[in-house]
């Protein structure tokens, strides 16, 4: 009897392995997670934006807030009008919690690409001059009652929204 060989490339050759991360990329987009069949996710999107929103309007009304728009030292002397402004990013996705430190003091921290995105659209609402934007994947979360949500950028394969309330600029 002869023996037979295969052509087919080895487990271990680049032409397999080019392949199968071809194939685990594909797999994993089949494994993620999609937020929108989660029930009661709309809900809690609509709670953490009004979360937010509520944050913004009790810091613009508090006492002591309104007491520091006329301190001379923060106005230049009353030349200039100073107000609290916050900046809020949203996003949504999973993350990964852990403690990091020493044996003196340990804190909480979380991981993710998520999270990274989240921070990113934080710092980008002073950019835009606006106190919440609200990525894509986190808009899509919200449920039809939530309206007054404006497109102001798009970037590559990601929309912006920023949610547009007069009483918050």
């Amino acid at each position: 009897m002869k023996d037979s060989f295969s052509s087919s490339p080895t487990p271990n050759s680049p032409a397999s392995s080019s392949s199968s991360r071809r194939n685990d990329a594909k797999s994993s987009k089949s494994k993620q997670v999609e937020l929108r069949r989660v029930p009661g996710v709309n809900l809690l999107a609509d709670r953490a934006l009004i979360s937010y929103l509520k944050i913004i309007a009790e810091i613009n009304r508090s006492k002591k807030s309104l007491y520091y728009r006329t301190e001379p030292r923060l106005t230049s002397n009353g030349t200039e009008d100073f107000k609290i402004r916050m900046g809020f990013g949203l996003h949504a996705g999973w993350a990964i919690e852990g403690a990091v430190g020493s044996t003196h003091k340990i804190d909480a921290t979380y991981l993710s690409p998520h999270v990274n995105m989240a921070a990113r659209l934080e710092t980008s609402s002073r950019q835009y001059g606006v106190p919440i934007l609200v990525s894509e994947v986190f808009f899509d979360l919200l449920s039809t009652e939530v309206t007054t949500i404006t497109t102001i950028h798009h970037h590559r394969h990601h929309h912006i929204y920023y949610y547009y309330y007069s009483l918050l600029l």
